[in-house]
């Protein structure tokens, strides 16, 4: 369904000038980010885990939020499904790009340009509110988490996708990482790889602890925080995009295979929160 849609010239141009933007000096291959925006196989899979994580039978009868919902490729993905999708998306550029993309497609254009913590819809709105790598950016993702909540219906599901800074990956980057690093060292190690230092205060070091505080005090139940999703990266499938932009760390991953060390270390890397990404699957209570 996602390869019917349309993508115009205009969208293309404007997420590109957004996302060079922002990541000069970031990424070596800056355009990669803007060329996944359009990557109709990551969209397929974000539905599937989608479905298969809130074990969603009636999707159609679901009300989606996507919160950074950037190209608004998602949100047209789910609306050709005859979903009722919306989106709120705090980058002008990609903004206008998803207005332009929607209107091309003949689609109701539902994203509004707002931040995550001041979500633009009343509460008990949405049957799940979804996130793709989104709230590292934001500047306070536990008024993102607390906003989603107040948007979700009882009973409702929250689905967010985020890097788990206690791992030894940087996607943003793509580069191996420290799970102990602050802000001031993350500098230092990025600067020593001649890459831009000043991206560091843009982010969020997010961790499996934090999550689960912030979950405990917001009374949201969490079903999983994505390590079996890891297991089954490390031991059985591919690797992943966001792996194989790093070679070297690509090849740590087939040398664990090849010695079989790989549910070993999977379960090493579970019992200390080191797994990546986090996948935070929570419902809100009905009562």
């Amino acid at each position: 369904m996602a390869s019917k849609i349309k993508i115009p010239i205009k969208t293309i141009k404007l997420m590109k000038s957004s996302v060079l933007g922002d990541y000069q000096g970031v990424n070596k291959d800056p355009e990669f980010g803007a060329i996944n925006q359009f990557n109709v196989q990551r969209v397929n899979e974000r539905y599937n885990n989608l479905i298969k994580e809130l074990k969603l039978k009636e999707i159609k009868k679901q009300k989606i939020l996507e919160i950074g919902s950037g190209s608004g490729l998602f949100i047209a993905y789910l609306r050709k499904k005859g979903i009722e999708a919306y989106g709120i998306e705090p980058d002008k550029k990609s903004y206008d790009a998803s207005k332009i993309l929607l209107r091309e497609n003949k689609l109701n254009f539902n994203i509004k340009n707002s931040d995550g913590e001041k979500i633009p819809f009343k509460k008990e709105f949405f049957d799940v509110v979804i996130s793709f790598q989104v709230i590292e950016h934001t500047k306070n993702p536990f008024l993102v988490l607390k906003e989603s909540k107040r948007v979700l219906k009882k009973g409702g599901h929250i689905y967010f996708v985020v890097p788990n800074y206690h791992s030894f990956w940087e996607g943003h980057y793509r580069i191996i990482w420290f799970p102990f690093f602050n802000k001031f060292f993350a500098k230092i190690y990025v600067r020593i790889l001649g890459r831009n230092a000043s991206f560091i205060d843009t982010l969020q070091f997010i961790t499996p602890k934090k999550i689960k505080l912030w979950t405990k005090e917001l009374n949201l139940k969490v079903i999983n925080l994505g390590e079996e999703n890891f297991r089954k990266n490390l031991c059985e499938e591919k690797i992943k995009e966001y792996w194989s932009g790093n070679k070297f760390l690509g090849n740590i991953i087939k040398f664990i295979r090849k010695f079989c060390l790989d549910k070993f270390m999977s379960w090493l890397f579970i019992k200390f929160d080191f797994y990546y990404p986090l996948i935070l699957v929570a419902k809100k209570d009905k009562t």
